[in-house]
């Protein structure tokens, strides 16, 4: 088995054709057994009221550069999902107050947060959402970046 490779938040290559595959411990793998989802390496903790790092949350099949199925953002304040580019500029809402329902989060719009871990999330409006996981801001598209 090869070591495996560490490049920021994303760890090894999404099996395609695989839903899921976890380890012992739990964690998210590849066929070689890399973690795909590990814990921020820049040591951002998760913020309040939902308990994720604050950021862009893309799905983990999807590259952090051509998110198709869209962006999810998140900064403590405020919250919102972009689809670039056929959306302007990003709009957000203020976060409120979430209500929790299991392992869920009923947003003020009536959408829902799943937290699967510090960094990786489900997000649902009438349809639930693959897994996402964060990105940096400058792998985003700008289309899909928060302005001030």
């Amino acid at each position: 088995m090869r070591p495996c490779r560490t490049s920021g938040l994303w760890l090894g290559q999404w099996d395609h054709g695989v839903i899921e595959r976890r380890n012992a411990r739990g964690q998210l793998v590849d066929s070689e057994n890399c973690v795909l989802a590990a814990a921020p390496s820049n040591g951002t903790a998760p913020v309040a009221p939902l308990n994720i790092v604050a950021g862009y949350y893309v799905a983990e099949n999807e590259t952090c550069g051509n998110p198709v199925s869209g962006v999810f953002y998140y900064d403590g304040r405020r919250v919102g999902m972009m689809y670039p580019p056929e959306t302007g500029p990003a709009e957000l809402m203020p976060i409120g107050r979430p209500v929790r329902q299991g392992n869920m989060w009923r947003l003020p719009d009536g959408s829902e947060v799943q937290v699967l871990a510090p960094n990786r999330l489900r997000w649902s409006y009438e349809e639930l959402s693959p897994p996402m996981r964060t990105c940096a801001s400058d792998q985003v598209p700008a289309g899909a970046r928060v302005r001030g």
